[in-house]
């Protein structure tokens, strides 16, 4: 018999909804867990399609009520129309007598967005957008031709795609504040003087970032969709089987992550690179961006505004280009400094300058010929500058470069107080926190041995903060607990209190130094006993059991955690003891 089948509560990530993560043990829901993030849509995961999945949100409200817009100038629109989905949802659009004939609509924003609708010609053959009035804001759409007419010099990036009968999704990115967000049916390019005549519109959205992504309806509010405030994330990034993440609260201070600010540019170009078809980016599509040298010592740079001896993580996806190689730089006031290679072609990385700065520093296959390049330093005597080069430090060192050395960038993020990376976090104009985790199963007591049992957990070890929970059993205080916690990276402690004395204190329990492990602690009354991937760890024939009738796995409510936990494969309680061949049995990897 599996021993999994004695289980009596078992969290193997699989079904979920926003606030709900379900066990698969029991199936009656008692042993479901609550999961709580309460942040905006700042979290991400790598979905099981590979590509890095974020939270979306159409900031538009009656985004396929056109009659609820404001009609000007003799603009007016007719509903029922044959839409691009089969449906009768589109709506015809229609010039009057007077210049400038058109629908708006009031949607506030500010920071980095692009605008879409779906439209198709009709006496008419072009369309036109624009953002309360504002000339440079401008861009227009051949309706007839499918390819882009003039943009105003506001316009990051434009984009027409056809999708099938005559239909197309034309789409805009901008900079800056949204105010009056207006559709134009147009004369010809560049020309909203009066003319009669109409083009068909359909599924207006306004969205943070740099391409339009799949439509959301709207109606009286905002809509999201993707990866929602407090829905569970399953990760794939470590292969076909799901892993539940748990991260501590982190910040992105770089403004725009995917948008490479061109004042932080120093001779490179990144002009008409966004929205590039060259290749996909690890989000699945084409907003990654070419980081072209055009001058002696290229660099993209990253400011963060911190003091002395602070710890700070910079990470930066990144794809072989015409270069292979590249480099991240940092120097501090004292321009003490550290210069790292990342080899793009093999997926490997080389300090190869230091000064007293020496960062620890990462490369990770995200598939597709992309890496997450990443390095970890403390600041020293004085705030630490980055650069992003796409040459080599040879190169460099000599001044070398060519007007063909380029890479492929994508979610450059900077987290302060932070000894290692943690998942992305878009940034569209500002920085953004994404709240800590906590999954918990509360009141399971009949889930849990209360004179004997066994925790098992499988996840993946990283440079976690210290004292940050993997699993514990609780009364709901400190006093009475079995406690299994991060204590350094390649460490985990065990402790377990009854009535708020400790009964054991084991810090040195050993991890590998990377990649997945399994941990079981078996217990019972002076007869506890650990393993880690099929060897046994140590024992403990001394120590009573606590009175434990909660469960919390990863949470930030008890004891001093101060921090999230690594991705979880799976987490199991049984009621018993298991033996000792079982549990080397369960680790086994």
């Amino acid at each position: 018999m599996s021993i999994y089948k004695s289980s009596t509560l078992a969290m193997i990530p699989t079904a979920y909804k926003d606030g709900k993560l379900y066990s698969v043990r029991p199936t009656d829901g008692s042993g479901d867990f609550t999961f709580s993030r309460g942040s905006n849509l700042a979290a991400t995961r790598v979905s099981s399609s590979g590509y890095i999945e974020k939270g979306r949100e159409n900031l538009s409200l009656y985004s396929n009520t056109f009659s609820s817009w404001t009609a000007a100038s003799g603009g007016s629109v007719t509903s029922g129309q044959s839409g691009y989905d089969g449906t009768n949802d589109a709506w015809l659009l229609t010039s009057g007598a007077a210049t400038y004939s058109r629908i708006e609509r009031t949607i506030s924003h500010t920071g980095l967005y692009t605008i879409s609708v779906y439209a198709k010609a009709g006496t008419l053959g072009w369309l036109s957008f624009e953002n309360s009035g504002i000339s440079s804001d401008e861009s227009y759409f051949d309706l007839t031709t499918g390819t882009l007419g003039s943009l105003g010099a506001n316009v990051i990036t434009a984009n027409i795609e056809s999708i099938g009968s005559g239909w197309y999704r034309c789409s805009a990115t901008l900079n800056g504040t949204s105010a009056t967000q207006r559709i134009y049916p147009a004369v010809a390019n560049g020309d909203l003087n009066s003319a009669q005549g109409n083009i068909y519109i359909q599924d207006f959205q306004l969205e943070q970032g740099l391409v339009a992504t799949d439509y959301i309806e709207t109606t009286t509010t905002s809509v999201s969709a993707g990866i929602l405030e407090d829905m569970p994330r399953l990760d794939y990034s470590s292969g076909s089987c799901p892993s539940l993440l748990l991260e501590p609260q982190r910040s992105n201070t770089i403004t725009a992550s995917e948008y490479f600010d061109g004042s932080n540019l120093t001779n490179v170009n990144i002009s008409a690179e966004y929205n590039t078809t060259d290749t996909l980016s690890p989000q699945g599509v084409y907003n990654a961006v070419k980081l072209t040298a055009t001058g002696s010592f290229p660099r993209y740079y990253a400011y963060p505004t911190i003091g002395d001896n602070v710890n700070v993580s910079l990470a930066v996806f990144a794809k072989e280009g015409s270069a292979s190689v590249f480099t991240i730089r940092g120097n501090n006031k004292n321009n003490e400094a550290f210069v790292v290679d990342f080899d793009l072609a093999n997926g490997t990385a080389e300090l190869s300058q230091y000064d007293e700065l020496t960062p620890t520093f990462d490369i990770v296959d995200m598939g597709n010929g992309w890496y997450r390049c990443s390095v970890n330093t403390n600041t020293g005597s004085g705030a630490t500058a980055f650069q992003i080069r796409p040459i080599s430090h040879a190169q460099g060192e000599t001044g070398g470069w060519s007007g063909s050395n380029y890479i492929y960038a994508y979610g450059a993020q900077m987290e302060q107080d932070a000894t290692y990376p943690t998942s992305y976090i878009p940034t569209y104009g500002s920085a953004v926190t994404r709240s800590a985790e906590s999954c918990l199963a509360a009141s399971v007591s009949d889930l849990i041995g209360q004179t004997e049992g066994t925790l098992f957990f499988e996840c993946t070890n990283k440079a976690l903060v210290q004292d940050s929970r993997y699993f514990i059993l609780s009364d709901g205080t400190a006093n009475n607990r079995i406690d299994i916690y991060h204590h350094s990276s390649d460490r985990i402690g065990i402790y377990v209190a009854t009535s708020g004395a400790a009964q054991v204190n084991i810090t040195n329990v050993d991890l590998p130094a990377s990649g997945s492990f399994k941990f079981a602690l078996a217990y019972a009354n002076n007869d506890y006993v650990w393993y880690v991937n099929g060897t046994q760890e140590g024992t403990d024939t001394s120590a009573s059991v606590p009175s434990c009738t909660d469960t919390l796995l990863a949470t930030n409510s008890i004891g001093n955690a101060s921090g999230g936990n690594s991705p979880f494969k799976q987490a199991v309680l049984f009621k018993t003891r298991l033996t000792n061949d079982e549990l080397a049995s369960l680790t086994t990897l």
